[in-house]
């Protein structure tokens, strides 16, 4: 019969084992622990997930730190660089003006006793003059360059362009200036890429002609025997150009900042031959990228240097083509 069924007084004896029933409360104070240590390990774990969350985050913020702490001091070394250059830059300056305004002045002064000079004398005075103001004036128009660059306001006209006509003028022009500057061993020669003298592309003739006329000054400047070679060939839609010579060459050191502005090779301009202020190559790549093309160097030292520069070979618009007469 059922245990339940038995009156309440009734006292059994020799019942069965139960387990549960005896240890009642013992189970109970168990399963309150068992509870309370599931309670403590959810309760860690959503702790160690908040923990490492905010671990995580801290890292983040420690590595925006340490990237703009890196960031800062590269800019903090950056202007210092800046400012150096500069610095040396307007002392370079100072003496590059200085030295043709001097000769200008020092011989426009002798002049003034032309009476007393020679026919010959006057003329030597004459030259000289001319070739410092020159010298001036293309100082001038480089920093004038640079500063309309930094200030992004250089302006580029693209016209008909006469790319042959081009490398015959800067010819003849270079062939009087090899001799001016007492270089007239150097054999200075260019090639076309197209035979046509009337091939033309839509470009900046002028701004083409300043960048070749850099290039070319500069080869002649740096080398003291041997040839100058420059042209252009048509690489599909590109023309690509060179100026190549047997100078002194560029340190492997210097090749990627080349094109730096105030730039100039320290053992060059102990030695005198810089004559500039390091900004020549910068416009030259200024202009380039302002045409749309790219300029890169090769060069092995004591063996000479080649400038390769490309621009589209873009055909004349129908509104800007002209006739060609002789």
């Amino acid at each position: 019969i059922s245990v339940f069924s038995v009156p309440d007084d009734s006292i059994i004896v020799n019942s069965p084992y139960a387990f549960l029933k005896r240890h009642a409360s013992t189970i109970i104070i168990l399963a309150v622990i068992f509870l309370m240590l599931v309670f403590i390990i959810v309760v860690l774990i959503i702790t160690n997930r908040f923990k490492r969350k905010r671990i995580l985050r801290e890292e983040a913020l420690l590595r925006e730190l340490s990237e703009s702490y890196r960031k800062l001091a590269e800019e903090k070394l950056n202007a210092e660089q800046a400012n150096h250059l500069k610095s040396a830059f307007l002392a370079n300056m100072s003496h590059e003006i200085r030295s043709p305004m001097n000769g200008i002045v020092g011989f426009a002064n002798l002049l003034r006793n032309s009476e007393r000079l020679s026919t010959e004398k006057r003329r030597k005075y004459i030259d000289i003059i001319t070739a410092n103001g020159s010298a001036l004036l293309s100082l001038i128009n480089d920093i004038l360059d640079i500063s309309k660059i930094e200030a992004n306001q250089l302006v580029i006209h693209k016209a008909s362009c006469l790319v042959n006509q081009l490398l015959n003028d800067l010819f003849l022009f270079f062939s009087k200036e090899k001799v001016r500057l007492g270089k007239g061993q150097i054999d200075i020669k260019f090639t076309q890429g197209v035979a046509a003298m009337d091939f033309e592309v839509f470009t900046d003739n002028e701004r083409l002609r300043q960048i070749m006329v850099n290039l070319i000054g500069n080869a002649l400047k740096f080398t003291d025997e041997g040839h100058i070679e420059y042209g252009y060939v048509l690489e599909g839609s590109n023309l690509k150009f060179y100026v190549k010579d047997t100078g002194i060459g560029i340190d492997p050191s210097l090749q990627a900042k080349v094109f730096e502005r105030f730039l100039q090779d320290s053992k060059m301009a102990m030695e005198g031959r810089s004559g500039g202020v390091g900004l020549g190559l910068a416009i030259c790549k200024a202009l380039v990228e302002r045409l749309g093309g790219t300029i890169w160097v090769e060069s092995e030292l004591e063996k000479g240097s080649t400038f390769y520069f490309t621009i589209p070979a873009v055909n004349v618009p129908a509104e800007h083509t002209f006739s060609h007469s002789k």
